[in-house]
C-alpha cells in the first residue's frame, strides 16, 4: 500500500509512531503498509485518525476497503516465502 506510506510521510510520522498510536508493533504496522497483513476495520479507523485522512479527502473505508490494492509479495523472517 504505497499510498499509505505516502500519507504517513506527508504527516511526518514514523512507522513506530503510528504503531504506538494504534496499539500494534512496528512490524505489524509495516506489514499493513506493505499489504502483507490485512487491516481490520478498527485499526483502519485508528490509522485514518492518526494520519488525518480527512485532510486528504479520504475516509477509512474508502482508503482501505473500496479500492483494489494489488497484493505485495510477503517475506516471513525465518519461514521462507510462498507456500
Amino acid at each position: 500500500m504505497r499510498w499509505l506510506r505516502k500519507i504517513r510521510e506527508a504527516e511526518s510520522k514514523s512507522q513506530q509512531e503510528c504503531a504506538e498510536a494504534i496499539g500494534v508493533t512496528q512490524q505489524a504496522y509495516h506489514n499493513y503498509e506493505t499489504g502483507c497483513r490485512k487491516v481490520s476495520p478498527d485499526k483502519a479507523r485508528q490509522i485514518a485518525e492518526v494520519l488525518r485522512f480527512d485532510k486528504y479527502g479520504l475516509t477509512w473505508h474508502e482508503a482501505f476497503f473500496r479500492e483494489a490494492h494489488p497484493a505485495a509479495p510477503c517475506k516471513s523472517a525465518g519461514r521462507g516465502v510462498g507456500g
